[in-house]
């Protein structure tokens, strides 16, 4: 049975406007040592290269979301080459929240410690998992009431 399942893209505007003015840095910063004698080519290619298979990975990634009967599966591409699964024997509780990405995690992305980590590609707002090891798990979504509506769902349906 399917509750709830959302995949949110990476926005790809800030990865431009952020990568390719970085590129130009590094171009012109290696054409400056190029002809200065202390840089060559060949190197200047690869790190250019190397920055845009960076920018197009990220341009490819995703926050994948699905909340079943067996539990959450959570998959952060491609950081997470196989779909991550919590089962609801492990879930204590859960919370749609608002949070602060900055403040709480560092920003965007896969942040946190090992204790309390986040996965998220925008936004603030996240389904709070906390498990009963005591870890916690945030994981954002664009579609909080939603999220809100299938844990009431999943509440009634499942007591968990």
């Amino acid at each position: 049975m399917l509750f709830f399942e959302e995949k949110q893209m990476l926005r790809s505007n800030s990865i431009v406007l952020l990568g390719i003015p970085g590129m130009v840095v590094v171009f012109i910063l290696g054409l400056i040592n190029l002809n200065n004698g202390k840089g060559d080519l060949t190197g200047l290619i690869i790190i250019s290269l190397i920055i845009v298979l960076f920018i197009f990975l990220l341009l490819l990634s995703f926050l994948y979301v699905r909340i079943e009967k067996e539990g959450i599966i959570v998959r952060f591409f491609p950081f997470h080459i196989k779909p991550k699964v919590y089962l609801w024997a492990d879930i204590e509780s859960l919370e749609v929240r608002k949070y602060k990405p900055l403040r709480e995690f560092g920003g965007w992305g896969i942040k946190g410690t090992k204790n309390n980590r986040a996965f998220n590609v925008s936004g603030d707002m996240g389904l709070q998992i906390t498990f009963k090891s005591g870890k916690k798990l945030l994981v954002g979504t664009a579609q909080p009431q939603k999220l809100e509506i299938s844990l009431l769902e999943i509440r009634e349906k499942m007591n968990v």
